[in-house]
């Protein structure tokens, strides 16, 4: 019995013990879309929405990412394009083309948290909630491209989710595969 303690201590610390290595990104924010949830709702004033739930990941090197809430000032002030960090575009098919869908609040602010551990990067999955009200749309599809900048106005890649058709409701795990409930 002591020998098998012994052999999964020995293998514990194999497989834990050496792995003393900084993890390093780049300082350039990396993004990643992962999933989007796509949900019909009703608005307070009882119109027919859509909420377009967009997941992504992120990983910022230099953990320069995210804004304070006092970060209002300068270049993140509210007339400033970096009071927020993240930015998104909506486009809409419609006559064979895509074309970019004028919407206000189309950018929004992903707060600063606090490192914690030995490693110093910035690593989370953002969830954005997009809420439209596509009754007045006479398009086919609709899709969005975003992208995030940190504190230091590095840009991120671009990501952009599929694009939906107005009546689609269900999952989109990736590029590939639609799951609708």
């Amino acid at each position: 019995m002591k020998r098998n303690i012994y052999i999964l201590a020995f293998i514990a610390i194999l497989l834990f013990g050496c792995n003393n290595k900084e993890i390093s990104y780049p300082p350039e924010p990396q993004i990643d879309f992962t999933k989007m949830y796509v949900i019909d709702s009703v608005d307070a004033l009882g119109n027919k929405i859509k909420i377009y739930d967009i997941f992504f990941n992120i990983i910022d090197g230099d953990y320069d990412f995210g804004l304070k809430d006092s970060d209002t000032t300068g270049i993140f002030s509210h007339d400033s394009t970096y009071y927020n960090n993240l930015f998104i575009t909506y486009y809409v098919y419609s006559n064979g083309g895509w074309r970019i869908l004028d919407v206000p609040s189309s950018n929004y602010r992903i707060p600063y948290v606090p490192p914690q551990g030995l490693n110093k990067y910035f690593k989370a999955e953002i969830d954005v909630k997009i809420a439209l009200q596509i009754g007045f749309l006479s398009v086919d599809s609709l899709k969005f491209k975003f992208y995030v900048v940190d504190k230091a106005l590095h840009k991120s890649n671009e990501q952009e989710t599929p694009a939906v058709s107005l009546d689609f409701s269900g999952i989109i795990v990736d590029t590939v595969n639609i799951i609708s409930p």
